[in-house]
């Protein structure tokens, strides 16, 4: 990285430090600001440590425990009488004795009346 653009990142991180004591100054009360001043002097110190260094120190090992076993009681007898009443109608045979020479005569009477057209 050149001089100048060193430089120029140093110039940047110095306007974005003066902002951030502005937002600062703007929403934190004197007593917050004093505190904040505190730790930064604590920090540099060696008397604290950063959140990062925190977190390493985190063990990342998690015990999960899930419980495998499920009961469920579910009732299996059911009982179910259905009775139906079906009526039968039959037809005698005497009536399919009837309907058949019914559709002789209709069927010799049409021939019939055919004929006596024609002649």
């Amino acid at each position: 990285m050149t001089g100048a653009k060193q430089a120029n990142l140093w110039k940047e991180l110095r306007q974005i430090h003066r902002r951030l004591e502005v937002l600062e100054d703007a929403v934190l009360s004197p007593d917050d600001r004093e505190a904040l001043k505190e730790a930064r002097r604590e920090f540099k110190e060696g008397k604290t440590v950063s959140h990062k260094e925190v977190i390493k120190e985190v063990p990342k090992e998690v015990v999960k425990e899930v419980p495998r076993e499920v009961i469920k009681e579910v009732p299996k007898e059911v009982i179910k009488e259905v009775t139906k009443t079906v009526t039968v109608e039959t037809i005698s045979p005497v009536s399919y004795v009837a309907i058949g020479i019914a559709v002789v005569l209709v069927v010799v009477a049409g021939v019939i009346f055919t004929r006596r057209k024609k002649a």
